[in-house]
C-alpha cells in the first residue's frame, strides 16, 4: 500500500512544473539529458516538458503500466526519481 502513495505521489507532485523542475536534481545524468533534449524538441521550458510527461503518463497509463512503475520505484534509493526517469524513458 505504502508503494501505491508513493506513486500517487508522484503522479500528482511532479504534474507541476515548479515541482517537476526541483525533482530534476535527482535524475541521473543521461535521464536530465534526454529530459533536456525531448524540452529542446517541443520548445519548453524544463519543468514544463517534464510536468506534462507526467501528466501524460496519469492520464493514459494502463493497471500494467503502473504496476511497472511500482516495481521501478520499490526499493530504489530515491524512489521519486526512480519513477520520474522510468516515465522519462517512455517520452
Amino acid at each position: 500500500m505504502r508503494q501505491h502513495a508513493i506513486l500517487a505521489d508522484l503522479l500528482h507532485a511532479c504534474a507541476h512544473p515548479e515541482v517537476a523542475s526541483a525533482a530534476l536534481f535527482a535524475l541521473s545524468r543521461d535521464a536530465m539529458e534526454k529530459a533536456r533534449y525531448g524540452a529542446a524538441r517541443r520548445r519548453q521550458p524544463l519543468g514544463v516538458y517534464v510536468a506534462q510527461e507526467v501528466d501524460r503518463f496519469a492520464r493514459a497509463a494502463s493497471a500494467q503500466d503502473r504496476l511497472r512503475l511500482a516495481r521501478r520505484m520499490r526499493g530504489a534509493p530515491a524512489p521519486i526519481a526512480a519513477g520520474l526517469e522510468a516515465i522519462l524513458e517512455t517520452a
